[in-house]
């Protein structure tokens, strides 16, 4: 590895420079960034030319109880930072190809180069855990994927229809983001409004991240 110079805090771009070793172009997006105090001060900061993004711009944001309350597409943190329910309505699966008579001779691709509905719907069957949809996730996608893999189950639809029909965050979604259990907290028996299942799922605890502070707790008395 190169020896560590004072210009590699500016970031890759420098010939044989470390950060242009240990983050080649091209796979810059594949570990997740390190963790800065910017992400915690100003969650909605950008990167500059050549630097790689912030945590918190490669993450989803963190589920708020506000999401119940207030949770609405144009809503905004107090420094303006997209919230959850803003992002998840940026994030929007594409919708399914539609149908035509051709889609009656069997699987294929339209004129236009695109599958047409039976061959879609034929590939959702496939498990396709872990690989990043850039198309439906933008810069989440690497993220996305990666907790598809750690728990086991693809992404849920991060959306659905309010009230006046208008896309709304969707306590699913909430609840696969958390690593939760599938219907730990939207399991119809529950019969909790969508409102008051984004405000359990706000003000409730990820378990991995529960267990790893308390795992570094009792490190320090065994």
């Amino acid at each position: 590895m190169p020896t560590p110079c004072a210009r590699d805090g500016k970031g890759p771009g420098h010939q044989n420079g470390l950060p242009d070793v240990i983050e080649p172009h091209g796979t810059r997006h594949q570990l997740l960034p390190t963790p800065r105090a910017s992400d915690t001060g100003t969650p909605g900061r950008r990167a500059g030319a050549g630097f790689r993004p912030p945590l918190s711009q490669v993450l989803l944001p963190t589920p708020r109880a506000t999401d119940g309350q207030k949770g609405c597409p144009g809503q905004r943190g107090s420094h303006g930072d997209l919230t959850l329910p803003s992002a998840a309505v940026r994030c929007a699966p594409p919708a399914l190809p539609t149908p035509r008579a051709s889609d009656a001779r069997g699987p294929g691709h339209h004129v236009d180069g695109g599958p047409d509905l039976r061959t879609t719907v034929a590939q959702l069957a496939v498990s396709r855990l872990g690989t990043p949809d850039e198309a439906a996730w933008g810069i989440y996608a690497p993220a996305v994927a990666r907790w598809e893999l750690l728990i086991g189950r693809p992404v849920p639809a991060p959306t659905q229809p309010g009230q006046h029909g208008k896309p709304v965050l969707a306590p699913p979604f909430v609840e696969w983001l958390m690593g939760l259990p599938a219907h730990w907290v939207t399991d119809p028996t529950l019969d909790l409004p969508r409102t008051g299942a984004l405000r359990v799922l706000g003000n409730g605890v990820v378990p991995a991240q529960a267990a790893t502070a308390l795992r570094l707790l009792l490190c320090r008395h065994r």
